[in-house]
This record gives structure tokens, C-alpha cells and sequence, in this order.
């Protein structure tokens, strides 16, 4: 019998975060405060300005006045990482999408990791779907909306919307639902989508996503005239979507045991305007008695990327608590036992010492406290906001929206780029081949015709 091969190392702080310690731009600020607003104005132009933090727990700074189509210098580029990394999320709002172009949004994105190519089996049509869509929603009199062009050489791109056409009274699902009974079509009777998953992006990766962001198209700008809101109440959540297994493998059957605190937490607060939903899981951290925290510290998970991974002795290590090296932020690393379980059947993670109903218990416990009202932030998008969030720092969740729409007002459309990997001051990035092929399981990064491309 071969022996198992012995488990992969945890990434360093060094993989995930890039080299860099303190922030960057304690290199050019000298002895000012580097994060201000005079530098701020003095890097992009006395029109640029700042507000914030946008969220009760600290988080969030919004940008106006910042082009995002325009090239950054090094010194531009180091102010706004390090922002994402002391406000968890940025907002650069006011972008004009007549002149922004989704070429301009992937090379402002590479500048915070590489961008994570999306499957043309997810992308394949939806263009054209959408544009007909809104053909649909608009008429052939009314106001024209077209989805923005994908550059051809883009693999980056991907489209998150309820901007979906309608065919015998059902619509053509855009976005992946894998374990609904019918993943392509959902009857338009249902009216509102909700299905809840708390998460981070790519996090059964070794290298997960460190930032998602969005260019904000189109957003649900209608309001119920009772509630004030988009939808009028709170819809039914479809818990089970994701959290309850089709078909249990032997030894799982703890998997379906959730107390009910972490249920009603989980379907709390969801957002009523289409905002996506945020816990901070730096200030739920911070919040925890120093003895607990340093107990976190220690404890190392063993995590999975494949089906099967957990029989053939094929994970690898990976902490709890994440340290930024640039902001010195310790944060609670997605603390969700089996998101991608039910999603793709990659094993639930295990924490080194304890079994596997153990190990739900304790996840399961940590993910109620991250989810109280106190860390929690519903972010509402505005149209031309282009918005970053840190993976690391943050769980997020998808928000309740209505489907089979007739009218622009209901329209959710946004431009998706999520990236991996170190940021980078100057560009192209030079990611090596092997680095991408093992991140990204994918030699994929953006061409120099997008990286080239002028501001118009």
C-alpha cells in the first residue's frame, strides 16, 4: 500500500497578502497620514473626495471623484489598496458607464490581484440573453439598455443579474443554481429568488479569492409604497438550497444538525432593496475576549479542494485567524463549515483535534457570532458604482430579488470580477505560468489589449 502523501502546508500570509508589510504608502506619505483625504485630493484632483466608514462597525470608505478609466501611477494604485485594506470595502462611485468600458474595470482590477478567469460554460449566451431581456422589459419604443460590451480576449468577466428571459411563464436562469430541482429555468409564479448562502468566494482554495467587486450597471430603483422598500416584506428563504445535502455520504449525518439560533441568524436582516448583505469579521473578532482570541489563533483547519480529497489524504492546512500584514487586521477566516458541500460535494473542513460533528459544532457556533446584527452591513449599490470588497475580512451573502421583471426599475445588473494573489502597484502583473495554473487552474491573465486600453 502507498503511503499518503502528507498534507500541503498552509499558504502564508506572504501567498495571500503579497510580500508587503505596513502599507504602501507609508513609502510616499512620509510622516502624514497616508490614508487622508488632502492626500487623496492631492493623488486624484481637488474634486476628489471621501465619506465614511459606511457601516456601524467601522468598515466601508466611499471615493468620488476617482476615474476609474483612467491608468493609475504607483502611488495612486498603493493609496487605494491600502484603503481596501485598513475599509474592507470601497466604493468609487459616479462612474459614467457611457465611457467606462468593462475593459477599463479589468485592468483597474488587476492592479488587486489576478483576475479569476470565469468558465465559458457559465458566460456562453449571456449577453445575448440579457440584451434580450431588457428587449422584453423596454420594448422596442422604450428606453434603450444595453448590457456593456465584453471585450473578446476577457475571460474575467461575469454577469450577476435578474435581468433573465421569460418563456411559458418561467425564466431562463443566468446565474448557477446547482441543487435547485431545475438549475436553467424557475417558474416567474415564485416572484422573488432567496436563497441563502453565507460565504467567501473560492474558499475551499488553497489561494482563495481576496476581493470580489462589482460595476454597477443597473439597480432596483422602484419602491413599495407601503414599506418604503423594493420588495414589500420579507420573502420565504429557501434554506435548504444550500444547506441541506441531497444524498449524505456515511458519516455525515451530523451535516443536517444546525441549531436553530445560527437558522434564524443565517435568514435575519436579509436585505429589502437588493443590497448585498456583509458580516465583519475583523470587528467579530475583535469583539471576542483575549483569551478566546489567542485560542483561535492556534487552531488550524484541514480544508479541501476536490470531491473526494478527504479519502485520498489530498488537503492541506489552514488557519482560522488571518493577519493582513499591511493594516496588522486579524480577521476570522470564512468560518462556514461545508458551503461548497451541498454546492459541488468538496469535503467540509476539519479542525485539527476534533471530529467531524465536532468540528460543525464549533464553525457553527463561530458563524452565529459573526452573523449578529451588531457586525452585520447591508451595502446598497448605486448605478456607476464600482465597489471592492476583501474576501479575507468579510462573509457576504446573496441578497432576495425579484424575478421575471417588467420594468427597468426592478432591473439588478452588475459586472463581476473576483482576484487571487498579491496586489500590484504597476502592471502587467507578472504572475508566472505555474502560479497561475495552480490558482487559477488556468493560464489566463488579461491581454495587453485591455490593459492597454485609453481613457476615453
Amino acid at each position: 500500500m502507498t503511503a499518503a502523501k502528507p498534507l500541503r502546508a498552509a499558504a502564508s500570509a506572504e501567498e495571500v497578502f503579497g510580500t508587503q508589510h505596513g502599507l504602501f504608502s507609508r513609502a510616499y506619505a512620509g510622516d502624514d497620514d497616508p490614508l487622508s483625504e488632502a492626500r487623496l485630493k492631492a493623488l486624484f484632483g481637488p474634486q476628489a473626495a471621501m465619506e465614511g466608514p459606511l457601516a456601524r462597525t467601522g468598515v466601508g470608505c466611499r471615493f468620488h471623484g476617482v476615474d476609474v478609466a483612467r491608468q493609475l501611477s504607483a502611488e495612486q494604485a498603493a493609496y487605494l489598496i491600502d484603503a481596501l485594506s485598513m475599509h474592507s470595502i470601497i466604493v468609487f462611485a459616479g462612474q459614467d458607464l457611457r465611457r467606462v468600458s468593462l475593459a477599463h474595470f479589468e485592468r483597474f482590477a488587476n492592479h488587486f490581484g489576478a483576475p479569476q478567469p470565469v468558465p465559458k460554460v457559465v458566460t456562453e449566451g449571456v449577453v445575448d440573453a440579457v440584451n434580450e431581456a431588457l428587449t422584453q422589459i423596454t420594448g422596442q419604443e422604450g428606453e434603450r439598455v444595453e448590457h456593456l460590451p465584453v471585450p473578446p480576449e476577457s475571460s474575467a468577466l461575469y454577469t450577476v443579474t435578474n435581468v433573465e428571459p421569460v418563456k411559458d411563464g418561467s425564466v431562463r436562469v443566468l446565474t448557477p443554481r446547482p441543487r435547485a430541482r431545475n438549475p436553467s429555468r424557475q417558474d416567474i409564479s415564485e416572484e422573488v429568488r432567496c436563497e441563502v448562502l453565507w460565504h467567501t468566494d473560492q474558499d475551499h482554495e488553497r489561494i482563495a479569492c481576496n476581493t470580489t467587486m462589482f460595476l454597477v450597471h443597473k439597480h432596483p430603483a422602484a419602491r413599495d409604497a407601503a414599506s418604503g422598500n423594493w420588495l414589500g416584506s420579507y420573502p420565504e428563504v429557501d434554506h435548504d438550497t444550500f444547506y441541506r445535502h441531497p444524498d449524505l455520504p456515511e458519516g455525515m449525518e451530523h451535516f443536517h444538525t444546525t441549531d436553530a439560533r445560527l437558522v434564524r441568524l443565517r435568514q435575519q436582516h436579509l436585505p429589502l432593496n437588493a443590497e448585498t448583505a456583509f458580516a465583519d469579521t475583523v470587528a467579530a473578532f475583535e469583539a471576542l475576549p483575549g483569551a478566546e482570541r489567542e485560542r483561535l489563533e492556534q487552531i488550524r483547519m484541514v480544508k479541501y479542494e476536490r470531491p473526494g480529497d478527504d479519502v485520498d489524504g489530498k488537503g492541506y492546512y489552514c488557519p482560522l485567524i488571518r493577519t493582513n500584514p499591511r493594516s496588522g487586521r486579524r480577521m476570522i477566516y470564512s468560518p462556514v463549515y461545508g458551503s461548497r458541500f451541498v454546492l459541488q460535494n468538496i469535503p467540509p473542513p476539519q479542525i485539527e483535534g476534533m471530529s467531524k460533528a465536532e468540528t460543525k459544532a464549533f464553525l457553527d457556533e463561530l458563524e452565529a457570532h459573526c452573523l449578529q446584527p451588531r457586525f452585520r452591513y447591508n451595502h446598497l449599490h448605486q448605478e456607476g458604482d464600482l465597489v471592492i470588497w476583501d474576501d479575507y475580512a468579510l462573509l457576504h451573502c446573496l441578497p432576495p430579488v425579484k424575478i421575471g421583471i417588467t420594468r427597468l426599475e426592478d432591473a439588478r445588473l452588475y459586472y463581476r470580477i473576483a482576484t487571487k494573489g498579491a496586489p500590484r502597484l504597476t502592471l502587467p502583473r507578472q504572475d508566472s505560468r505555474e502560479w497561475l495554473l495552480e490558482n487559477l487552474k488556468d493560464t489566463y491573465s488579461t491581454p495587453a489589449e485591455i490593459l492597454e486600453v485609453g481613457s476615453a
